[in-house]
């Protein structure tokens, strides 16, 4: 099985629950970049990177 967080890590992400959310899985960068405010960049199933969709979005372009 994977490796988890320890407890209260996602305690500590922000937390909208007045609002709806979506999780959307892509490679799509344009996509995420248009559609979501957040994002997370995961590699080999991994969290790599968190944060705006543009921030994530361009550290994931030079990991290309």
């Amino acid at each position: 099985m994977g490796r988890t967080r320890p407890d209260g890590y996602f305690a500590a992400l922000p937390a909208h629950r007045d609002r709806p959310a979506l999780v959307l899985a892509s490679e799509d960068v344009d996509l995420i970049k248009s559609t979501c405010n957040r994002a997370i960049l995961l590699e080999e199933g991994r969290i790599a990177a968190v944060g705006t969709a543009e921030k994530v979005a361009a550290i994931a372009e030079v990991q290309r």
